[in-house]
């Protein structure tokens, strides 16, 4: 995926937690050969989820486990249940994608190279401000 080993150095450089919320059991084993598990404070295991996406558990989860209000997670989907997971977890939610399929997401871009740190933080402040005020 263009862009994310940049996305993932900029969080890194930004002392950003990081949690992978993947309904994939297969998740663990992928971000090893990916090579990106250093990057990862936190890897949900979806078989100690009730409930799947669209359900905001797994996001929770992951939210709860990094000790991080919801309402200060950005949540990154593809996936139209996972943007609906994310919007019930009360979290920003980033969609990967067509406008269409993500038209729920309060940030959408069409493709991973478009991630970029200070766009998203930026975006999030943005819609974030009375949130931001308080902390």
């Amino acid at each position: 995926m263009p862009g994310i080993k940049e996305l993932l150095d900029e969080l890194r450089a930004n002392e950003i937690k990081i949690g992978l919320a993947s309904a994939s059991r297969n998740a663990p084993a992928i971000i090893e050969v990916l090579g990106i598990k250093k990057y990862i404070n936190y890897i949900v295991d979806p078989s100690k989820i009730k409930k799947g996406k669209p359900s905001p558990d797994i996001f929770l989860a992951a939210a709860k486990f990094l000790d991080v209000e919801p309402q200060l997670c950005v949540g990154i989907e593809d996936a139209e249940a996972g943007i609906e997971a994310i919007k019930v977890a009360g979290m920003f939610a980033v969609g990967v994608g067509s406008y269409e399929s993500m038209k729920k997401a309060d940030l959408i871009v069409e493709n991973t190279e478009k991630l970029k740190f200070a766009y998203i933080q930026n975006q999030f402040k943005k819609s974030k401000s009375a949130v931001f005020d308080k902390v």
